[in-house]
């Protein structure tokens, strides 16, 4: 199993000293590598903006858990939706929005 298959996703809700400032959410896996999700210039209390917020986050988890297209294991494949769940699944309860959460749940 490569380190590609191991990837486990954290997203963290963090504040200035922690490298993301308010209005943004980190997408980290194991290998510390991350993508900071801005959402400063959204209204997250909106439906339009739950919406964008919650497309970035799955673009953000796209990239941090390294989904690829094209042929590839059954594993793999495995490996990428659970990497995927638990990033958006983590993002998603870090920011405490009901409507970004009603998104996730549709």
């Amino acid at each position: 199993m490569n380190n590609r298959q191991k990837l486990i996703a954290v997203i963290m809700a963090t504040t200035f000293c922690g490298t993301a400032m308010a209005g943004e959410v980190v997408i980290q896996n194991h290998e510390h590598e991350r993508v900071a999700v801005s959402f400063s210039d959204l209204n997250i209390n909106s439906q339009a903006g739950a919406k964008v917020l919650y497309q970035r986050i799955e673009k953000a988890a796209r990239q941090v858990c390294g989904v690829t297209h094209g042929l590839k294991s059954i594993q793999l494949i495995n490996n990428e939706k659970a990497c995927l769940a638990a990033s958006i699944d983590s993002a998603v309860a870090s920011i405490h929005s009901e409507l970004v959460a009603s998104v996730h749940a549709s």
